[in-house]
């Protein structure tokens, strides 16, 4: 591109967006865009103002023309943004954490392209442990809001049952959640509920709890590539029981916690072969354990369950296996 042009600036932007969920799809990343605008006009503005950052800081990398016009410099910045606003809410302050936080982030990956490294959304989880857990935490206060998902703090996922309160101020979360003691022991009512529970898990991959928000994500995804979108429930579904098995906390479960890392494991590693969805199922499952261990460290996860897990599987994939035939 010899010159610059809005109309090609607005579809990497979009594209952007999309490659939260690695989709490279302008459509897409519209859908994504609405879908968190929906639930949060405020995070919207956060994910415009991370992806534009990303997007523009990524377009003086000359020689790098493709992958800027893939989205690859832009959905860092956009994950940024929603954690800012996220975190300490929508303001002056908070504006200046995400330039300075989605350019770094723009810079990680830039680094990471130019080695051929797969690093997911490794710059964003870098950017965020230091501008929003560390940094920020010191110049802004957090935000008053009531959060979409229950504090981290209160979510006891090693817990056997919910010991949820209502004057917690969560009156919502009652009788369905005594419910769910024995969803293993009775497959008939998992299809529905799991279904709603992947799409909260598809809205929290970019920090938001509506179900309309989760279910625009899917139609994204699903739009672009089908195979992965439908991939992205599986892999929810398959989180979603391990913590089951495991009787992690049952809010946590509802509102996507668990879930939406193991969406993006899903949409890595989604394909028509066999060992396609063997990778899926160890990824997703690893995605569960590795939140776990990240929350009694009191580390935020963000995305890194999911980044740790891709790599682990991808790293396994790579072993030699040699067969020894009998002769």
């Amino acid at each position: 591109m010899d010159s610059f042009d809005f109309k090609t600036f607005g579809k990497v932007f979009l594209r952007g967006v999309a490659q939260i969920m690695l989709q490279e799809n302008a459509i897409t990343g519209a859908l994504f865009v609405l879908g968190v605008f929906y639930s949060s006009w405020q995070m919207g503005i956060g994910l415009t103002i991370g992806t534009l950052v990303g997007t523009i800081v990524g377009y003086t990398f000359k020689g790098f023309r493709k992958e800027w016009e893939m989205g690859l410099y832009g959905f860092n910045g956009a994950l940024v943004g929603t954690a800012v606003v996220l975190g300490y809410g929508f303001g002056f302050t908070a504006l200046l954490i995400t330039i300075a936080a989605a350019a770094l982030s723009t810079y990680i990956m830039h680094y990471a392209i130019n080695k051929g490294w797969k690093v997911f959304t490794f710059p964003f989880i870098v950017a965020s442990w230091l501008f929003v857990t560390a940094i920020g935490s010191f110049i802004i206060e957090p935000a008053v809001t009531t959060p979409p998902v229950k504090p981290a703090k209160e979510i006891n996922l090693l817990s056997k049952s919910s010991d949820l309160k209502e004057d917690d101020g969560y009156d919502e979360q009652v009788n369905y959640l005594d419910e769910w003691e024995d969803r293993l022991d009775d497959i008939e009512d998992l299809g529905d509920d799991e279904f709603l529970n992947s799409l909260h898990s598809y809205g929290q991959i970019i920090f938001q709890g509506s179900l309309v928000t989760g279910l625009l994500f899917l139609l994204g995804v699903y739009l672009n590539d089908p195979i992965a979108g439908v991939y992205g429930i599986i892999g929810s579904i398959i989180a979603i029981l391990v913590a089951h098995i495991l009787k992690l906390d049952n809010y946590s479960i509802f509102q996507g916690l668990l879930g939406f890392n193991a969406i993006l494991c899903a949409i890595v590693f989604s394909g028509l072969r066999r060992r396609n969805g063997l990778a899926v199922a160890l990824s997703c499952s690893l995605s569960v354990f590795i939140y776990i261990v990240m929350k009694d460290f009191g580390i935020p996860p963000y995305t890194f369950p999911f980044v740790l897990a891709t790599w682990i599987v991808l790293v396994l994939q790579n072993i030699p296996i040699s067969v020894k035939r009998k002769s």
